[in-house]
């Protein structure tokens, strides 16, 4: 079940124990192959990170594992009744099975009067005619400002 380890100081191979195996790296740089700038660089780039005492303190402020009785009336306040009000999941499966999943076929009894009342709308030709002669909103704004 577990890797050997006795051959490795007890490291298990993945890339936060320092020990990565046949995927080590740094099995390619030769003695002596590492120049000292490489070494500054990643020395910078190290030093750029977040210490243990930077972490610390932002870690500081934060709320530690919530345990039972640990969370402050007012960070819950209204929960419980916000959650109450949502609908319950039996509420949901109960009110939906009675509804089309999608719709396959529209019987004639749920369209009756549509082609009428589409026919009584106008055209789009008839709007566009119609608003031809009529000020634009541009002109509008114009006559008003001016």
């Amino acid at each position: 079940m577990f890797a050997d380890t006795s051959t490795h100081g007890g490291l298990v191979e993945g890339p936060t124990t320092g020990y990565l195996g046949a995927n080590d790296p740094s099995g390619l740089i030769g003695v002596g192959a590492l120049a000292i700038a490489q070494v500054n660089q990643l020395q910078s780039q190290i030093d750029a990170k977040a210490d243990g005492a930077q972490t610390t303190v932002a870690l500081a402020g934060k709320e530690a594992t919530i345990t039972e009785g640990s969370m402050s009336q007012s960070k819950i306040n209204g929960l419980s009744a916000s959650l109450s009000a949502r609908a319950l999941q039996t509420d949901l499966i109960s009110g939906l099975a009675g509804k089309e999943p999608t719709i396959v076929e529209l019987p004639q009894s749920k369209v009756t009067g549509l082609v009428a009342s589409l026919s009584a709308r106008a055209l789009q030709t008839d709007l566009i005619s119609r608003l031809a002669g009529k000020a634009s909103t541009q002109q509008l704004a114009d006559a008003v400002a001016g």
